[in-house]
């Protein structure tokens, strides 16, 4: 049927504004703003064509259009990612018309009755993961109760916001489930990647850290968290591409439980950047006196477990670590730091954060952790590398970073160097030396933005992206530097960047240790 010929057979018919379109008996994610319903396709199936999509609308008895062709599932369809479809769906007496986009992004979809702030909002959340088959489960959508609301700080300021979501039973209790091939688990962090200008940087850097990571305690713990990019619908309006992704808790990091304070898994926070601490939690400067009543000492924050629960804070360990980076001679450092951390640790983390640039990352943003403070073959504090946007060639203002500016560090990582206990410099450069053959390779590096890339722009999400937020970018605090969402020049950058920055760290790190 050509277009006159359509538009001929809806005259004198009732138009409907919503036609709750469906696939295979999943309901569509919706943006009402666009007319335009979305659908996500597996990798398996793209460009190919599909004999089992049944496509179907609230209007009962009708005949569905898809560019102006009546549809005939006996002989498959031909679906393209990021095509918007014009659909006319018509019965008798009824008839309706929208955009059908299908993408290779699993969707996420809120609808919730009470406005979204700081405190918990109940609502329904799905999920519809293309994927599915592939994390094990049967169907493509996962629905749940869930509650929502604003995560962050400084990024309650952004137009565009970070979520964190819990998800629960009907019965009010957490439910733990298994999102996009994750850990089972009921709490989960969206974050919006508003202030980052190629959209990958935390998770390329997360995927990274997991990778090159080593856990003295446990080699089957990850220490970090996993990923996945959803586009985000929260009442029926588009809200943008998101990073879903697992918490840094006790059950990821393999910690012992703690129900008392003193005896199990303790998980402190590089948390305030600011003068009067930022000394302190970069380990250069002696911290104040122990606080057991408050949750934040001396620019750090617990994070498990929760003064609610125990009624005060074990800063202990934390405390003489800090004190012995800080105020031991160099002989007690030597003597003892490798009773406090994992040689291997801090070397993955010293090296990750010299390779991509993480100044926001060396005293903030960096986590500890002790797997049980009861046995002394797991009280050492683990480094876990954490919020890792501001990186790869920008800083957190997102003003250019030269791939060529001087060592990142602090007070640790300087003793280390210096001091040099148990030849910490030789297994340093052994350690780059071996990261450099693969893992740290100019071609690994840049594959893994390529690669992230290439999904995000062929599935459309970073088009709408674009057009979602382009307009609204300002924020009410600080001095960050926003831009449109043009994420090709920006890869280009950072590949550029990423190397400068081996040019200049292979020179650096070999001449470490040299006399001068």
């Amino acid at each position: 049927m050509d277009e006159e010929s359509l538009q001929k057979a809806l005259y004198g018919l009732e138009k409907v504004t919503v036609l709750e379109l469906k696939i295979d008996g999943i309901a569509c994610a919706y943006d009402q703003t666009e007319n335009t319903y979305y659908y996500p396709l597996p990798e398996a199936v793209r460009d190919e064509a599909i004999f089992s999509l049944h496509l179907d609308s609230r209007l009962p008895g009708e005949r569905i259009y898809l560019e102006n062709t009546l549809i005939n599932l006996d002989e498959g369809i031909v679906l393209e990612r990021n095509q918007p479809y014009d659909i006319t769906v018509i019965n008798a007496y009824q008839y309706g018309q929208c955009k059908l986009v299908f993408t290779a992004l699993p969707l996420l979809v809120f609808d919730v009755p009470a406005q979204i702030t700081q405190d918990e909002a109940l609502g329904e959340m799905r999920i519809l993961d293309p994927e599915y088959a592939a994390h094990g489960l049967s169907q493509l959508q996962f629905v749940s109760e869930a509650t929502v609301a604003y995560r962050g700080a400084i990024s309650r300021a952004y137009s565009k916001k970070n979520y964190k979501l819990k998800l629960l039973k009907t019965s009010g209790q957490e439910k733990m489930a298994s999102l996009l091939g994750m850990r089972p688990d009921g709490d989960w962090i969206l974050e919006g990647m508003y202030n980052d200008y190629a959209k990958m940087r935390k998770k390329v850097s997360m995927d990274l850290w997991m990778e090159l990571s080593t856990v003295y305690y446990d080699s089957s713990v990850i220490n970090g968290v996993n990923g996945a990019y959803v586009e985000a619908f929260f009442d029926d309006q588009y809200h943008g591409l998101y990073l879903l992704h697992e918490r840094l808790d006790q059950k990821q990091l393999g910690l012992a439980k703690n129900v008392d304070g003193r005896n199990g898994g303790i998980i402190y926070k590089g948390d305030i950047w600011n003068d009067a601490d930022h000394a302190v939690i970069s380990f250069s400067k002696q911290p104040g006196p122990i606080e057991p009543q408050n949750e934040q000492w001396s620019g750090f924050s617990c994070r498990y477990p929760k003064f609610s629960d125990v009624g005060w804070i074990n800063w202990e360990p934390m405390y003489e670590f800090c004190m012995l980076v800080t105020t031991a001679t160099d002989e007690e450092f030597v003597d003892r730091i490798d009773t406090y951390i994992d040689y291997d640790n801090i070397i993955e983390g010293l090296l990750l954060l010299e390779m991509m640039g993480g100044d926001d990352n060396r005293g903030k943003n960096m986590i500890w952790s002790i797997a049980d403070a009861r046995d002394p073959h797991r009280s050492k504090l683990m480094l876990t590398m954490w919020d890792m946007d501001a990186t790869w060639g920008r800083n957190w203002l997102n003003e250019i970073r030269p791939a060529d500016k001087k060592w990142v560090t602090n007070g640790l990582f300087n003793r280390f160097l210096k001091q040099n206990p148990d030849e910490f410099v030789s297994k340093l450069q052994q350690k780059w030396d071996t990261l450099r053959k693969d893992v740290f390779s100019l071609e690994s590096l840049t594959v893994r933005f390529e690669r992230e890339y290439k999904l995000l722009e062929e599935s459309g999400a970073l088009a709408r992206e674009k057009k979602r937020w382009d307009s609204m970018l300002t924020t009410q605090k600080h001095r960050i530097i926003f831009a449109t969402v043009d994420v090709a020049p920006e890869i280009h950058y950072i590949k550029e960047w990423i190397a400068q920055r081996l040019v200049y760290l292979d020179g650096y790190i070999s001449s470490l240790g040299d006399e001068e």
